[in-house]
C-alpha cells in the first residue's frame, strides 16, 4: 500500500490532480485512506477525509461488474448484444450503447415506461445501464 500512497501523493505537485481522495478495504478492514489537494482552483478549501463529491461516471465499472455477474448467473454468452435481451433496443439497427447521447429529455425522468421507450428509439448513454438492465430482466 505504500506504493499506492507514493503514487497518489505524486499527482498533486505534478499537476495530474488538483484534489481527490480514495480508500481501499479488504473485507471489513480499511487498508489505506488517502486524500489531498483542494476542492477549488484558488486552493482555499482543502480536500478532507470526509469531503463528499459526486462520482459521475464512476458507477460504470460497478454496473458492468453487476451486469457480468447477472449474465454469468443467467448463463448468458458474453458475446451477446443488448438486443438479445431487449429486442426493442435494436430498432434502427442499433447494436451497442454509445456515449453520444447525454441524458433524458425533460419530462421523462420520472416515467420509467417512457424512458424505456425513449432509449429503445435512441442511442443510449452509459448512465442508462439501469434501464437496460431492467428491460433485459437481468437486474
Amino acid at each position: 500500500m505504500k506504493e499506492v500512497e507514493v503514487r497518489f501523493r505524486e499527482n498533486f505537485p505534478a499537476g495530474r490532480d488538483s484534489g481527490s481522495g480514495m480508500c481501499f478495504f479488504e473485507g471489513q478492514k480499511k487498508l489505506i485512506a488517502l486524500y489531498g489537494g483542494y476542492l477549488d482552483a484558488e486552493c482555499l478549501r482543502p480536500w478532507r477525509e470526509d469531503t463528499l463529491v459526486g462520482i459521475g461516471s464512476g458507477t460504470k465499472g460497478v454496473v458492468v461488474a453487476c451486469a457480468l455477474h447477472a449474465m454469468q448467473e443467467a448463463g448468458a454468452d458474453l458475446d451477446s448484444i443488448i438486443a438479445d435481451f431487449w429486442p426493442e433496443f435494436a430498432q434502427g439497427g442499433k447494436r451497442a450503447m454509445t456515449h453520444a447521447f447525454g441524458g433524458v429529455p425533460y419530462g421523462l425522468s420520472c416515467d420509467w415506461d417512457l424512458i424505456g421507450i425513449y432509449y429503445s428509439d435512441n442511442s443510449t448513454h452509459p448512465c442508462t445501464f439501469n434501464f437496460v438492465m431492467v428491460e433485459a430482466e437481468l437486474s
